[in-house]
């Protein structure tokens, strides 16, 4: 509620904000999709694309909001209103709008709780058992307080008709993720968690533990109130987080009446969760010990720039020798081998360009990874291979890079060599830049030893302290090349040029047609058969293409034709992928051949907490069908017969996260675990109150087994 000294000034710039929409809200008329208003968008949308008789159906109000402005949660703080929706329908019962975990606003010397950018407020609908007829019509009454610096209430009649059918409904293409994201961030009951409350007239004080002296899932928690006049909602708050416990401590407004139940939420925001609860509250104890204002848990681990640096070279060091570098590096050593007898000053300037183009493209990815995390997006590492339109262009780099190795047609040094003709080293110089950027680019399904505490640690940095740590892991895999060219005398170690060459350097076709084959494999786990099929399709078209240009000589015509066939072969598939950012829906359960018949549970934010309330030891992996090194450790380690044995007699509850598609839940989860990228392998003991111990990145039998008969240390 509004404080009384703020009284007039929100008075005067409603009523002048008022009298200038009057006239067009009155002369509007409810029409169905996005009614426009001053600084917002509104409209009333569905999760389904129908709705099925005797089902409850999830609706939401759609507030889009211009930059720099916000709507208010369902306490707004200390000024604004909350937004409200009056739904009429005869054939439904509706329940109230639900809020979304909110956002702190300072407007001094005020403080406000709400939303700015794009926020829905859902609510569950159940659908009459007699509802009849091909679709239903909701026509609703929304209106909300949209401020900047000035406040404008805002009204709209809005209309939703929907589809009715007796089949189970389809997601909504548009709203279906939306709907899912914010349902998450709804509060929940207080599962597991213990809440006091003490107060006293001028201090308020709350205790949040986990059920048993548990540890708590989330070291970064916030506090909302929604008891009216608990707080004093500007003033600093203080805070004391351990591991099993968390305090906020709250000054309390000037002559506020005395306090019985304090309701609010508490919001884990790493993880994206919110519990709403109720607690009595107690007299102020003088036992109570004092806060220090904003402590956290220790570190347990050196986690210094310095350390992370060295981190991130041996990293991109390790790299070089991933599966998923191999073909590239493959064609790398062909072409050092080809420029042993050439001049070392010659060689040393490829070597230098190509460790340019590893390192400049490690920094420039880095740089859109930060850019893209700023909007909102929770990306991690490797996160273009979450993009189907991504994969079918690398599926047909590598397809036509092994048809270049087999003579189909020539394009030279200009991608892929280092070396090259002494006279032509200006035009070879650009494609040791290149064949750097494509080494990098192959290398980001790759997660090396040391990678992921690095790229867990820069993610969480300013922009120029994470940076330097993708500029050292960039170095880290160009320095074998740099040692080669700052010692050319090496090369000479190398086997002599020969007639072997051109077969050694048709066999390296076939790795680039097994990277192929890995990612079509990738893409039809994303996005399903029909991509596949649309992407082989283009391969067909894309081979017949080249093989009537070699024929080209015979008309003027048939290079035209040649050219058409290539360019419907690459937008074949990129047509079926309808070049959306992410995939379909990727089952999470199961493991492949990995873990032999052991369940196989699929992830969610509050599953890994529920089997260790359960008193059961847990192993949480996080995979993705694009991550080589997941693929290779499920293969080597995870479906190992005396491993799985030991999972079974330990009784081990497995959760699998399955990252191919982008998931904010998952990546939240990474994040809690400072890491940005898969795999990552987490084992819980059976003793709910340790902590998650994580394992390496690359495993064999032997390393699991290690962890798994020491599950507590």
């Amino acid at each position: 509620m509004l404080k009384p000294r703020f009284m007039p000034t929100f008075l005067v710039s409603c009523v002048l904000s008022l009298s200038g929409m009057v006239f067009p809200i009155a002369a509007i008329q409810a029409a169905e999709g996005p009614v426009r208003r001053p600084h917002v968008e509104a409209e009333l949308v569905s999760e389904n694309l129908s709705l099925q008789p005797g089902q409850t159906a999830w609706l939401g109000l759609r507030l889009k909001l211009e930059r720099g402005w916000h709507v208010y949660w369902e306490n707004p703080g200390d000024s604004g209103l909350k937004p409200e929706l009056a739904l009429s329908s005869p054939t439904t019962e509706a329940a109230a709008l639900q809020f979304p975990i909110p956002e702190r606003i300072p407007v001094p010397p005020l403080m406000n709780y709400g939303y700015e950018g794009e926020v829905l407020f859902p609510f569950p609908v159940k659908i009459s058992s007699s509802a009849s007829g091909s679709s239903m019509r909701f026509e609703g009454k929304a209106s909300w307080l949209v401020c900047q610096d000035t406040c404008i209430p805002g009204k709209a009649d809005l209309t939703l008709v929907v589809d009715l059918k007796s089949s189970a409904p389809a997601p909504h293409p548009d709203w279906s993720t939306l709907f899912g994201k914010t349902r998450q961030q709804l509060p929940r009951p207080p599962d597991g968690l213990r809440f006091s409350a003490w107060a006293d007239a001028e201090r308020v004080r709350i205790r949040i533990q986990g059920e048993s002296d548990a540890p708590l899932p989330d070291s970064n928690l916030e506090f909302f109130p929604l008891t009216e006049g608990a707080v004093e909602h500007p003033a600093e708050i203080l805070t004391q987080v351990t591991n099993t416990e968390a305090s906020f401590e709250f000054k309390r407004p000037q002559n506020a009446p005395s306090l019985g139940n304090l309701d609010g939420i508490v919001v884990f925001r790493k993880l994206g969760l919110s519990y709403r609860f109720r607690a009595p509250a107690a007299k102020w104890s003088a036992d109570l010990t004092p806060i220090t204002p904003s402590s956290r848990p220790a570190e347990t681990e050196p986690r210094s720039l310095a350390w992370m640096l060295v981190f991130a070279l041996l990293g991109g060091l390790i790299l070089n020798i991933m599966p998923c570098v191999f073909p590239v590096i493959s064609i790398k050593i062909l072409s050092l081998m080809d420029s042993a007898d050439r001049d070392p000053a010659l060689i040393r300037k490829h070597g230098f360009v190509f460790s340019a183009g590893v390192t400049l493209s490690f920094v420039v990815l880095g740089g859109v990874l930060f850019l893209l995390r700023a909007t909102g997006l929770g990306l991690g590492w490797g996160f273009q291979l979450q993009s189907p339109l991504f994969v079918v262009l690398l599926a047909v780099l590598f397809f036509l890079m092994g048809l270049n190795l087999l003579g189909v047609f020539e394009i030279g040094t200009r991608l892929m060599g280092m070396g090259g003709e002494s006279q032509a080293s200006r035009k070879t110089l650009s494609g040791s830049f290149y064949s750097g950027v494509l080494a990098t680019i192959v290398a980001t399904p790759c997660s090396a030893p040391f990678m992921g505490a690095a790229l867990g640690f820069a993610l969480l940095q300013p922009l120029l302290s994470g940076l330097m740590i993708f500029l050292f892991l960039g170095l880290g895999m160009a320095l074998p090349y740099i040692a080669l060219t700052l010692r050319p005398d090496l090369l000479r170690l190398l086997p002599r040029p020969g007639r072997w060459m051109e077969t050694f350097k048709q066999f390296l076709a076939f790795p680039m047609f097994a990277t192929v084959l890995w990612l079509v494999w990738v893409l039809g786990v994303q996005r399903g058969v029909d991509v596949v099929v649309a992407l082989l399709g283009g391969f067909i078209l894309i081979s017949l293409g080249f093989w009537i240009h070699q024929r080209s000589r015979q008309s003027a015509l048939l290079p035209i034709v040649s050219l058409a066939l290539v360019l419907i072969g690459v937008a074949l598939p990129l047509r079926e992928t309808g070049l959306h950012f992410s995939g379909g829906e990727v089952p999470s359960a199961g493991a492949g051949t990995a873990f032999g018949d052991l369940t196989v549970h699929a992830f969610s934010p509050t599953k890994v907490d529920e089997l260790r309330r359960q008193g059961k030891p847990v192993f949480l992996y996080f995979t993705a069908a694009w991550c080589v090194s997941c693929k290779v450790n499920e293969r080597v380690a995870f479906s190992d017969s005396t491993v799985i044995e030991r999972m079974r007699t330990l009784g081990l509850q497995i959760v699998k996260a399955d990252w191919t598609n982008y998931d904010a839940d998952i990546t939240r989860a990474l994040e809690s675990f400072e890491r940005s990228g898969v795999p990552l392998y987490v084992l819980f003991s059976a003793n709910s109150a340790e902590h998650g111990r994580v394992l390496p990145e690359i495993l064999t039998p032997g390393i699991v087994l290690k962890h798994l008969e020491s599950p507590s240390k």
